[in-house]
This record gives C-alpha cells, structure tokens and sequence, in this order.
C-alpha cells in the first residue's frame, strides 16, 4: 500500500475493520497506519472502546489463546462440537 492510500486508511477506519484491528493485535504487530487508524477511530467510536474492554476482559479471564504444550484430548474435542453442534 503506499503512502497515501496508507494516511487514507488512517483516517476512514470502520467499526468492522477496527474490530479486526483489535483482535489481529493480539496475534500480530499492527502496521503503523493500522495503530494509527485504530487510535483515531477509538478515540470517535462509541462502541468499539467497548468491544476492545470486552477483548481485554477475555484475555485476563482466559489468558493468551494459544498456550504452548497443551492440547485437548480427542474425547474433549468430541465433547465440545456436539454441544456447539445443539446450540
């Protein structure tokens, strides 16, 4: 992307990228327009300040998503797709 369309980005950021944005950084380093675009839209949003708190709250809850060594057992995994499956 180059400059220009980077500083375009910056400033129209939407709800449904800011979302994304919030939940790639998790996972990975956000460019700087990205951090950039995400500061400017938080700043206007209502509801996304909202969302990134909900974020947070599930990682201090729950820890980082993906904990090294551990795995579920076959059994465990059945378990769970049938009662996702009913819902």
């Amino acid at each position: 992307m180059k400059l220009a369309g980077k500083l375009i980005f910056t400033l129209t950021v939407r709800c449904k990228e800011a979302a994304a944005l919030l939940s790639d950084r998790r996972e990975r380093p956000l460019q700087w327009h990205e951090r950039a675009g995400l500061r400017v839209h938080l700043a206007i949003c209502r509801w996304c300040p909202r969302y990134n708190r909900f974020l947070n709250l599930l990682d201090e809850l729950f820890g980082p998503a993906d904990v090294p060594g551990v795995q579920l057992s076959a059994d465990a995994r059945a378990r769970i797709q049938a009662l996702l499956e009913r819902r």
